[in-house]
């Protein structure tokens, strides 16, 4: 006996014991009371056999969560969530200052749209699904007018046949109401329920993305604006480097191979100047297709950078199951699953319905409203199929079989974001290291540039060294800069 069946046969047992008291249940009980308690036993089975399904099914997600994160080194364990606006975590970023372009981010977005509609979809699923379990009535008038012959009568002097009309008229108040014994409809209610969470979730989820996907453009943007910056700064500092070449080697101070060598240089510095405005427009372009407008490269720059950065949040691996968006969406639809699973096995029952109708009929349109004329009925009936080639056992093991490709998606998604977290966690480290470093070369670079001034200032230096000691800084500032857009650009894939 495996696992999920036996706990299944103690929860059974359970529910046996406390009802199957001694003399409960014998020889004075009608027998159809004894085969509805079986029945009912064969349901509770059933359910118990599910909620095993789904319990397992959690432990096997449990067991891929680490007490905590391998690359975190840090002594913070504050987790944020994503709240309903998308924008509190967001705390490093000027938001306040962006707040115009997010605006038209979330307003603009079709993928958006098309996500919105989604969850309009589901909501009236979910509410079609919640109908099914209360009993529709409808209400109806009718009338008919009928004639019918009578062939064989002999009817002294008539030579044709004998006949009659009727005239019918009805108003009609009818019910019908599914019995949900077995759960099929409740079932059915919950798994619309999930599935309207998990598309909320997943709407929760892109606005989530697509706010990332926008600040990441607008670092790079600002990244490659300061970065063109920087580089024309260089182009020109190569330019002055020709410049004074060129005087010495008009003053026989030195040779044209220090001439020509200064020339390819500041080739090389106007090359990159040129990329790096291009660069710029690409970035620029990307900022405003997201953006949904033309993208001409002419938007404008909102905000600026944020000079430091607070130091990394983040929670016990457990919590990341409950606070990203997507694994909740992935969890729920999970869930969804497994109710669609009990809602194929609650359908190889019978289904139990009652029907009733009431109203009234006349050959008169005004007795209608005659009490006098009154009719109405009362049923019920039991049906399932008897032979339908295996439809009902098919439609279970398609509930099944995509229970099982969920869960694995599940699983799937769960080892992809502890992955994505890991990774973010170990570059937050080295690059909080890289960029330590790159102050310090910062730092460096300025002392030497000031020593360098003052020693040409004292005439012990010359105008060639300064100048290369600017474009030491200069470089210096690009390495920090560029690592500090790692930085940012890590950051928000940590939020």
């Amino acid at each position: 006996m495996n696992k999920s069946l036996w706990k299944s046969f103690i929860c059974v047992k359970d529910y046996y014991r406390k009802h199957m008291i001694k003399g409960r249940i014998g020889k004075g009980i009608p027998k159809i009371k004894k085969q509805l308690f079986f029945v009912s036993l064969l349901a509770l089975l059933t359910a118990c056999q599910s909620t095993t399904r789904i319990a397992d099914m959690e432990v096997t997600a449990q067991s891929m969560v680490p007490s905590r994160y391998s690359s975190s080194n840090f002594d913070h364990d504050i987790v944020e969530g994503i709240d309903d606006d998308g924008l509190t975590p967001w705390g490093d970023f000027p938001i306040e200052e962006l707040l115009p372009q997010i605006e038209m981010l979330f307003g603009e977005n079709f993928e958006l749209l098309a996500a919105f509609s989604r969850v309009e979809s589901a909501l009236a699923q979910a509410q079609i699904a919640g109908a099914d379990r209360f009993p529709e009535f409808t209400a109806s008038i009718g009338g008919s007018k009928n004639q019918q012959n009578f062939i064989g009568l002999p009817i002294p002097g008539n030579t044709g046949p004998l006949s009659t009309q009727f005239t019918s008229y009805n108003l009609t108040l009818a019910s019908q109401w599914e019995i949900d014994f077995w759960g099929r409809l409740k079932n059915a209610k919950e798994a619309s329920v999930l599935s309207l969470e998990s598309v909320e979730a997943d709407f929760k989820w892109l606005r989530h993305s697509l706010l990332s996907s926008y600040l990441q453009m607008w670092v790079n943007a600002h990244y490659a604006d300061e970065f063109h910056e920087l580089v024309s700064l260089m182009a020109l500092n190569r330019q002055d480097l020709v410049r004074v070449t060129s005087q010495r080697y008009d003053s026989g101070l030195s040779n044209g191979d220090s001439l020509r060598s200064a020339r390819v240089v500041l080739k090389n510095a106007r090359t990159n100047e040129i990329q790096a405005e291009k660069n710029h427009r690409d970035a620029l372009r990307k900022l405003e297709s997201i953006l949904g407008g033309y993208p001409n490269g002419q938007i404008e720059l909102l905000g600026q950078l944020p000079q430091n950065l607070t130091p990394v949040r983040h929670g016990l691996p457990s919590d990341l199951l409950e606070n990203r968006p997507d694994l909740v969406a992935a969890k729920k639809r999970l869930l969804a699953a497994g109710k669609r699973v009990n809602q194929s096995k609650a359908s190889l029952f019978p289904r139990i319905a009652l029907t009733s109708s009431a109203g009234t009929s006349s050959d008169q349109l005004s007795d209608l409203t005659d009490l006098d004329f009154s009719v109405w009925s009362l049923g019920g009936n039991v049906a399932r199929p008897i032979f339908d080639y295996g439809k009902l056992k098919a439609s279970l093991n398609v509930s099944k079989a995509n229970e099982k490709e969920v869960f694995a998606r599940y699983l799937q998604s769960v080892q992809t974001a502890f992955s994505e977290v890991e990774n973010a966690l170990d570059n937050e480290k080295v690059l909080s290291e890289s960029f330590l470093l790159a102050e310090q070369n910062l730092a460096e670079s300025e002392r030497l540039l000031f020593s360098a001034k003052q020693k040409y200032k004292l005439g012990v230096g010359t105008r060639i060294e300064v100048l290369e000691n600017e474009y030491l800084l200069l470089q210096s500032r690009i390495s920090r800069l560029d690592v500090f857009r790692q930085r940012l650009l890590n950051r928000i894939l940590l939020t």
